[in-house]
């Protein structure tokens, strides 16, 4: 769904700024 899908974008966000990208 829209809101499942937001949050795999806020976690993909969340990982790329971990790896200090």
């Amino acid at each position: 769904n829209e809101t499942g899908y937001s949050h795999r974008v806020v976690d993909l966000a969340a990982y790329i700024a971990s790896k200090g990208l």
